[in-house]
């Protein structure tokens, strides 16, 4: 089988929608996808059809919905910047799935918050690629001839993204926050989002996590599946490596009751309203009602 095709559909099993891009190229194939990245898919169906038609192609990861992408090209400065943020912060980027470019750029994959939207960071050479954006996926053919190639085989067959760093969702940030950007700003600062992963998850599940941090993910395979592939992390957030997807605790329950991020409006207050009738006080109250400890003496 062609194995352009056949990286395409295993791609599609993961969970990770497709588009087909021109022949050593980064632009969509315009006959097949007349709108783009809005037309990718995990359908094995269009996906064989549209490989059978272009052979060729080159394989467009889409980005977002919980898939972030750090696109560094050196030949515009992307690796000067990239060190000098890390230099800046006294940080290192935290280890994760990676790919080489054929142009000797990198791409660095990450597990993100749904609402993320691709930007071009500064400095110059580095973007994020987010909602709305792809990724020129491995075994594609770049226009210098060479392939996209996995750093190591394990980053392949896992495809186990780290979770992005904080500083890069700052960054990838408007500076000048838009009225709806301010309306996420607040809900993002609800308390009900300090309670720790482990504690929500089996609350709203009943599962508990394993050593490894991982539980059975209740959103794909009908929450039967054999190994368990939601992670929970220390910053109160999830991520599946099973259907790449992930969040925190308002993702989770809107997901679970067959609602789809981002939250907005009346969404946003319905399942807000069912957390805190299922948790109670948030943190923050729930510590001023804690009972006071007799002074001594009295």
């Amino acid at each position: 089988m062609n194995e352009l095709l056949t990286a395409a559909l295993d791609y599609a099993r993961r969970g990770l929608a497709v588009l087909p891009l021109q022949p050593h190229g980064k632009a969509p194939c315009g006959h097949l996808v007349p709108h783009g990245v809005k037309n990718a898919t995990t359908d094995p169906a269009t996906i064989r059809d549209w490989w059978q038609r272009e052979r060729r192609a080159n394989i467009g990861l889409r980005t977002g919905r919980g898939l972030a992408v750090l696109d560094v090209d050196p030949r515009h400065g992307g690796d000067r910047a990239l060190s000098a943020h890390l230099r800046t912060r006294g940080v290192r980027l935290a280890p994760t799935a990676e790919v080489a470019t054929g142009g000797g750029g990198s791409h660095y994959y990450f597990a993100a918050p749904e609402h993320l939207r691709s930007a071009r960071l500064p400095g110059g050479g580095l973007e994020l690629k987010a909602d709305g954006g792809y990724v020129v996926a491995p075994p594609s053919i770049h226009p210098t001839g060479q392939r996209y190639t996995w750093q190591n085989a394990r980053d392949l067959k896992h495809l186990e993204p780290s979770r992005l760093p904080h500083w890069l969702s700052e960054l990838a940030a408007p500076t000048t926050p838009t009225p709806a950007a301010r309306g996420r700003a607040l809900r993002h600062e609800d308390p009900l989002r300090e309670i720790p992963a482990a504690e929500y998850v089996l609350a709203l599940t009943g599962r508990t996590a394993n050593r490894a941090g991982y539980v059975r993910c209740p959103l794909h395979k009908a929450g039967q599946e054999r190994t368990p592939s939601l992670r929970l992390y220390d910053d109160a957030g999830w991520y599946c490596y099973g259907c790449h997807t992930g969040g925190d605790i308002f993702t989770l329950a809107a997901l679970l009751r067959g609602l789809r991020p981002p939250l907005r409006g009346t969404d946003f207050l319905t399942v807000q309203a069912a957390l805190r009738e299922h948790f109670g006080p948030p943190p923050t109250t729930r510590a001023s009602r804690a009972p006071q400890t007799a002074k001594s003496g009295a």
